[in-house]
């Protein structure tokens, strides 16, 4: 039996080691597999979790351990090889999730641009992987010196965004430890926003 490596980021173990299954909107609606969004290579098994898990998107968020590595064997389950410029792009993401001197929101601005790039370094057929971690590299000085901080404050506000993101938060079951009474004002209000018209959110939007 052929054995291939197998990285597991944090994020997914934790997950693997809960007690019981994950009872948000997303995971009562979704198939017996989900949240896993694993990758079968024929050299390498990548494993993941969907982020629409509520979970998961908690664990992704707010552990800044989230994204570090673990490595086990497993049995080969796929004929696609992982490419060095493919196996370069996500290693180089990985990076600038975990790197410690980038906030959450340097982070997701970096691997944006990183991913852009990529493209574009992909359309025209040049994928030597050097490209990728040189890039990698230059967007963690441009941020550690405030530069990516300074283009994302400029980028415009795309207000459909938050008002579907407030409306979402109408659907959120959150594990409050509050007396009864605050718990069933919370849930009642965040119950609104679900139900609000498009103006009545934008007034709220204002508020918050």
């Amino acid at each position: 039996m052929e054995t291939i490596e197998r990285y597991q980021p944090e994020f997914v173990v934790r997950h693997e080691a809960l007690p019981g299954s994950c009872r948000c909107p997303a995971c009562q609606k979704a198939d017996a597999d989900w949240p896993q969004a694993n990758l079968y290579l024929q050299n390498q098994q990548r494993d993941s979790l969907q982020p629409g898990c509520e979970t998961v998107a908690r664990e992704l968020l707010l552990n800044p351990e989230a994204f570090i590595l673990h490595l086990s064997q497993a049995e080969a389950r796929g004929e696609q090889v992982l490419t060095p410029w493919m196996e370069t792009l996500n290693q180089q993401c990985i990076n600038l999730a975990i790197n410690p001197s980038l906030s959450l929101e340097s982070s997701l601005y970096a691997m944006g641009i990183l991913l852009s790039k990529a493209q574009q370094y992909a359309d025209q057929g040049n994928e030597d992987p050097a490209l990728l971690v040189s890039m990698g590299e230059q967007l963690v000085i441009l941020s550690e010196h405030g530069v990516l901080d300074e283009q994302r404050g400029q980028l415009p506000v795309i207000k459909e965004n938050r008002l579907a993101a407030l409306k979402d938060m109408g659907k959120m079951r959150l594990n409050l430890n509050l007396p009864m009474a605050d718990k069933m004002a919370m849930v009642l209000k965040l119950s609104e926003l679900s139900i609000m018209m498009p103006n009545r959110l934008s007034e709220r939007l204002q508020v918050l």
